[in-house]
């Protein structure tokens, strides 16, 4: 497709790509397998994956992949014939330790720090609360774009139907953390002792005493100590971070790419998203269809040119001719079956949508051997429509 024209060759810096689809689609190989093409073609490439799951480092065959960029070593991919003219890092996402280095940005002491880092409310926060993980990588996908390292940022998003959440995850996340009306409600217990705290909550709001027998006065005591010490600057910090990571994804320079297989249930959460993002004005770059298999015999007649040889092959057993004859009917029904799918995608969401098809392959893929097959299909001339 013409939006991954560039992948053949070294153009303008500060791309981003954001590869998101249904889980077991294969999207984190993709993303690898455009990090390495984009390293190929000349790029300074970065592969954040924000995917719980060490599926980028077993991809790439490193170990210890963390919350700082690796390069891919020029010695292995010289071993492998690949003499990148660029460069290749990953990462991945740490939203604990993303949370502990934000909150040290915006701390104005080591008392401050010390005091968040070590309450009980935020330890919960920062590795268990619903949104955290989002938020965090809309927090690093803002740090390193920032710094202009790389010529391209190539974003794995999580395995779900709602990979898309992490777009509203940050304001949601903060709503629940630092609104106005809770910091308001809970201010008069700022720096209240323990005993004091219980004593006070005892006597006075009654909205406090119903959270209170739900959540625990030491929990509550907690989240109280926890919002004296993130002030209104810290959070108001947050939240415009997290509008500038938004304004990023929507630069024309930031591409959406939807991967999914030719499977039914891939091919509708591949609408979904396309629809979605449609919805919310994000830059569609197109699909990328995963473990296509390929039509062999290109029409009937090639069909039937196939089925005479084989009877006039005076070679094999005939048993065997029949099991060839037999295995290549099926796989043939197959990837018809895969075209009426992709053809099905088409007409829901409009031909200018573009489609890069990656075929099946026999064997799975495993390391950097494998995805320089892969990416090759990303920039040769298999797409169709959109193009």
């Amino acid at each position: 497709m013409r939006r991954l024209s560039f992948l053949k060759k070294k153009g303008p810096p500060g791309k981003l790509l954001i590869c998101c689809g249904a889980g077991g689609v294969g999207k984190t190989t993709v993303s690898a397998a455009i990090g390495l093409q984009a390293a190929l073609a000349g790029y300074k490439t970065l592969v954040l994956t924000i995917d719980p799951a060490k599926r980028l480092a077993d991809t790439l065959g490193m170990k210890g992949l963390g919350n700082v960029e690796q390069r891919v070593s020029a010695q292995r991919l010289a071993r492998l014939g690949l003499e990148p003219a660029g460069e290749l890092y990953a990462m991945m996402l740490d939203p604990k330790q993303t949370f502990d280095d934000l909150v040290e940005r915006y701390s104005h002491s080591d008392e401050r720090l010390k005091t968040i880092l070590s309450n009980r409310y935020y330890q919960h926060i920062s590795s268990a609360l619903a949104g955290t993980h989002e938020y965090m990588a809309m927090e690093k996908l803002y740090e390193i774009y920032q710094k202009r390292t790389y010529d391209l940022i190539v974003l794995d998003t999580p395995p779900n139907r709602r990979a898309l959440d992490f777009l509203d995850a940050p304001e949601r996340l903060l709503n629940l953390l630092g609104s106005r009306p809770v910091r308001l409600l809970m201010k008069p217990y700022f720096g209240l002792g323990r005993v004091g705290f219980y004593l006070f909550t005892a006597v006075t709001s009654p909205i406090l005493q119903a959270i209170s027998r739900l959540l625990g006065l030491e929990m509550l005591k907690d989240i109280a100590d926890f919002l004296r010490a993130a002030d209104d600057e810290m959070f108001e910090g947050f939240r415009q971070r997290a509008a500038q990571v938004r304004q990023i994804l929507r630069d024309p320079d930031a591409l959406f790419l939807v991967v999914a297989t030719p499977s039914p249930a891939a091919l509708s959460e591949a609408a979904f998203f396309y629809h979605r993002l449609q919805d919310q004005k994000f830059n569609f770059g197109g699909f990328i269809l995963n473990r296509v298999h390929p039509r062999y015999m290109s029409s009937p007649v090639s069909e039937g040119e196939f089925t005479r040889w084989v009877e006039a092959n005076e070679v094999l057993p005939p048993r065997l001719l029949d099991k060839l004859v037999t295995n290549f009917q099926t796989i043939e029904r197959i990837a018809e079956s895969d075209d009426r799918q992709i053809q099905g995608l088409l007409a829901k969401t409009g031909a200018s949508a573009g489609i890069q098809r990656i075929p099946h392959f026999e064997t799975d893929i495993h390391g950097l051997a494998d995805l320089k097959k892969v990416s090759q299909f990303l920039v040769e001339g298999n797409e169709e429509a959109g193009r």
